[in-house]
């Protein structure tokens, strides 16, 4: 039996019994008399007994029907990657048209483009413009400007990372183009 089910009914039984026990004389003198009086006049003591059984009636159709228990969630875990800004910025100047160009992007010469708190994998969503070869991710270097290597980047392929890495991205395009390479965004999920 639930809890609170438990409490209505002995509360109830409570108020029977206190009913009884205050109007208990009255009835019994009532009961005794030849010739019952079954008059009621509206007394203190009647808006008692009404108010008693009016809370037990209300208390019976406040019976609980059921219940749902909720099953503990399972821990969280921390991002496995972060990021101090959404718009990046480019540290390479001097773009050569119709030649192989690395351009090193992040959110500022002092700061990584990507940190990674934990070890883990997240995973990356781009579209290349055309006129780009490339993404990978480089070891972020203070006021570093340029950028070599690094590990390729693959839209919908979950990339591993170390526990506190900083990194930075590199775009290539294998022939710079004389108009530049659009805008384009890189979404990470875990």
């Amino acid at each position: 039996m639930d809890v609170a089910l438990e409490i209505l009914v002995l509360a109830n039984a409570l108020l029977l019994i206190l009913t009884l026990v205050f109007y208990g004389r009255s009835l019994l003198d009532l009961l005794k008399a030849k010739r019952p009086n079954f008059s009621v006049k509206f007394r203190k003591r009647y808006a008692i007994a009404l108010i008693l059984t009016v809370v037990a009636i209300t208390g019976v159709y406040g019976v609980t029907l059921f219940t749902h228990t909720f099953p503990a969630t399972p821990s969280g875990t921390l991002p496995v990657i972060s990021s101090t800004c959404t718009t990046l910025t480019l540290e390479t100047r001097g773009m050569i048209t119709g030649v192989l160009e690395t351009m090193l992007f992040n959110c500022g010469s002092t700061t990584a483009a990507i940190t990674s708190s934990s070890a883990g994998t997240s995973t990356p969503t781009f579209t290349l413009p055309p006129q780009a070869t490339s993404l990978s991710l480089v070891t972020h270097v203070d006021s570093v400007n340029f950028c070599t290597g690094g590990s390729a980047l693959t839209s919908g392929v979950a990339h591993t990372f170390a526990s506190g890495q900083s990194l930075d991205y590199c775009l290539t395009s294998n022939s710079y183009p004389n108009g530049g390479i659009p805008s384009f965004t890189v979404a990470w999920s875990q």
